[in-house]
């Protein structure tokens, strides 16, 4: 009981902060707390794969966003991705992929294979034609910027202008050459990725 019949005084209130409540800035679900891993059961999805190996830094927003199919399939298929998406037919990829997802991560490959040849000391491949697009491609910007074109351009701009099976199969070939040599004169895939 209170003596002299005071009432004990509650804490004042805290005085207004300007800092964000959530520090990382973004969105906080009020009810995120409520859903612990006794309601849903435990996460299950396997652990981001590993970048070692291709360097992923230095992509564009694109190119970024669009990698998921790559780190998955490079998670997935782990030594065996490459022979995987270059030894595959177009037509079987395109069945189980998003053409702009399969186009993107072809794209990726490309850009990685070819990073690790010049890194060798193997070349380019910017003289190799293995399709008609490739050919047209080459025709139209000569001295090897095809090819950094093709690895550039968003997917959709890519299937608006080509045969999209096509599309795949050259970037495949290429893909391919770049495997190939790298094979051939280094040896195993942990050499030199």
């Amino acid at each position: 009981e209170e003596a002299d019949g005071e009432e004990e005084a509650e804490p004042p209130p805290p005085a207004p902060s300007n800092e964000d409540p959530h520090p990382s800035g973004g969105y906080v679900d009020i009810m995120s707390g409520c859903f612990t891993d006794a309601i849903l059961g435990p996460d299950t999805r396997p652990p981001e794969p590993s970048k070692a190996g291709f360097a992923m830094d230095g992509m564009s927003g694109f190119a970024a966003a669009q990698s998921s199919l790559f780190e998955r399939l490079k998670g997935e298929l782990k030594e065996t991705f490459i022979s995987f998406l270059t030894a595959s037919m177009p037509e079987t990829l395109l069945r189980k992929y998003q053409p702009d997802e399969l186009i993107s991560c072809l794209q990726l490959l490309l850009k990685e294979l070819r990073a690790c040849c010049r890194q060798h000391g193997l070349g380019d491949v910017d003289e190799e034609e293995p399709t008609s697009i490739a050919e047209d491609l080459r025709q139209a910007a000569p001295g090897g910027a095809w090819l950094d074109g093709l690895q550039a351009a968003a997917p959709w701009s890519l299937r608006s202008k080509h045969d999209v099976p096509e599309l795949v199969d050259t970037l495949q070939s290429l893909a391919t050459v770049c495997s190939e040599r790298l094979g051939d004169e280094v040896g195993p895939l942990s050499r030199w990725c």
